[in-house]
């Protein structure tokens, strides 16, 4: 059984019923739920995905694989913006926060508190840095707040262990990612999953689509339906 993700409305402790059915079309039928009162909480990262996929066998041809889909997106997702667009940042390899620290991070003057604690474990972009290992993206591990020599969300901590320290360096600019969820489904053709939909809502918004469909015409014998949600970094 997969991990209870997908439990909304929940039916029957997470499963899903078949509906507007007879014996003689035939339907899938997944168990997508877990045993238990009070299942564990889990937490996805960046490009976790979760997925249900059902193997089966075309004897009869089929034309259209009916399928509906509720997507929601939360109006808390969180959503991109820059810090700094080609201007002045400071890296440091240690001396962070205060002198004799060991902690590797970036500072910036310009705008005041660029950083909030918000940003705790969001993803930042770097580009544009003069050494190239102060380029990429990066998980913020902490955002310092009015300690030692720092003011305000001038600092911010990342998890570049290759960074070198390089102080007011020029025409750099960093940007938090947003992140969205995506829902794709796919078809197994030829011993591999093909992707043949996907879908990205807006932030805030559900949407309930009732008229998908795969397009089934073209095979015959072994294949296989995959439905997956992932949640994605958005620039």
């Amino acid at each position: 059984m997969t991990t209870p993700y997908w439990r909304y409305p929940p039916q029957l402790n997470g499963r899903m019923i078949p509906t507007h059915s007879v014996a003689q079309d035939g339907y899938f039928v997944y168990c997508l739920g877990e045993d238990v009162l009070d299942p564990r909480k889990f937490r996805l990262h960046a490009d976790d995905a979760i997925s249900v996929e059902q193997m089966f066998n075309i004897v009869t041809p089929i034309d259209l694989l009916r399928f509906s889909w509720h997507t929601r997106q939360p109006e808390t997702m969180p959503t991109s913006r820059d810090i700094i667009n080609s201007g002045t940042v400071s890296f440091k390899n240690g001396d962070l926060v205060s002198a004799g620290d060991s902690l590797l991070g970036i500072t910036i003057g310009t705008p005041d508190s660029p950083f909030t604690p918000d940003d705790y474990e969001r993803q930042c972009q770097i580009s544009g840095a003069s050494v190239s290992g102060n380029n990429g993206t990066f998980t913020v591990t902490g955002v310092p707040w009015n300690q030692g020599d720092i003011v305000g969300g001038e600092a911010a901590m990342l998890n570049n262990s290759a960074m070198v320290t390089d102080l007011a360096d020029t025409g750099v600019t960093v940007r938090m990612l947003g992140l969205r969820w995506v829902s794709r489904a796919y078809l197994y053709i030829s011993g591999a999953w093909e992707e043949k939909l996907a879908i990205t809502e807006h932030v805030d918004h559900e949407w309930y689509r009732t008229d998908l469909a795969l397009h089934l015409s073209q095979f015959t014998g072994a294949t296989g339906v995959k439905f997956e949600l992932t949640l994605e970094l958005q620039a």
